[in-house]
């Protein structure tokens, strides 16, 4: 058995600048195209028997409440959040359709549900769980046994890939963060640190909160300015950290069901979607 957890929103955004603009009678279609044909030529390649696909509910999370500015630099498109708006609805119906459950809940980040699903999965049915994003936020959890991230650039990435890839274990993808930052969810990183000094601390110490001052940029070397560094290091460790206890769900009703073609064919035909509708329905 294998289980195939899909970030939903990291898919659909991805989706949406990948097919060119699409309507049917007034309403963008590209999107829902795109995303489903992420979603089944990955079910295709990982031969997943169970899926689950996880969107982020609107509102806000526990890392709101940490953290006031956490996503507070996204670059904001209403054009695009109208658009992506109105098709993940569809995208929920299709995926339904296909027999796949569509997992979400309020206030509670889709990150930590992915996170809680796949490691879940692997620890009880000691089988594959495979993450498909683009996140490296997701590194992380490789180091649980059998747990899995499908990049789509990057491939199939293991706990041993991930030195090849980061430089780092995956052990310390979170400390690799909290140095670097996270400019699309606005996590703070350490200025003056650059990819080369990070690995070279992440070489010789386990954790962040272990390097001396001395290795850092002057500016972080006065205890005053050391001190604030570690009080942030205690924030953006939260930050970055996926929750696996923040849902509970019931594994077993992510096995795949059978899919409704009548249902597949009655949205694809609202929507003018005939090819995607064929490509649903091929086997």
């Amino acid at each position: 058995m294998t289980l195939l957890v899909v970030d939903g929103s990291n898919a659909i955004h991805r989706a949406h600048y990948a097919v060119p603009p699409m309507k049917h009678k007034g309403i963008p279609t590209n999107a829902v195209v795109g995303f489903m044909r992420i979603v089944k030529s990955n079910l295709r390649i990982t031969e997943a028997t169970h899926c689950g696909v996880v969107f982020d509910l609107p509102g806000r999370n526990h890392r709101h409440e940490l953290f006031e500015e956490y996503k507070g630099t996204r670059e904001k498109k209403p054009e695009v959040t109208e658009a992506l708006a109105i098709q993940v609805p569809i995208c929920a119906d299709l995926c339904r359709a296909i027999g796949l459950r569509m997992i979400g809940k309020k206030n509670v980040e889709g990150d930590d549900i992915i996170g809680h699903l796949a490691v879940e999965y692997a620890r009880a049915y000691d089988d594959l769980a495979i993450i498909l994003s683009n996140d490296k936020d997701f590194a992380d959890l490789l180091k649980y046994k059998k747990v899995r991230l499908l990049n789509p650039n990057k491939g199939m990435i293991t706990r041993k890939r991930v030195p090849e890839i980061w430089g780092v274990k995956a052990t310390q993808m979170v400390d690799y963060l909290m140095l670097e930052g996270d400019k699309i969810d606005n996590i703070p990183g350490v200025k003056g640190v650059g990819d080369v000094t990070i690995l070279k601390m992440l070489s010789q110490y386990k954790r962040v909160e272990d390097v001396p001052a001395e290795m850092y940029p002057k500016a972080f070397r006065d205890p005053k300015a050391f001190k604030a560094l570690h009080k942030q290091f205690k924030l953006t460790r939260q930050l970055l950290t996926i929750k696996l206890d923040a849902v509970r769900y019931d594994l077993p009703k992510l096995e795949r069901g059978p899919i409704d073609k009548e249902w597949v064919k009655e949205i694809c035909g609202q929507y003018g979607m005939k090819n995607l509708q064929a490509e649903l329905l091929r086997p």
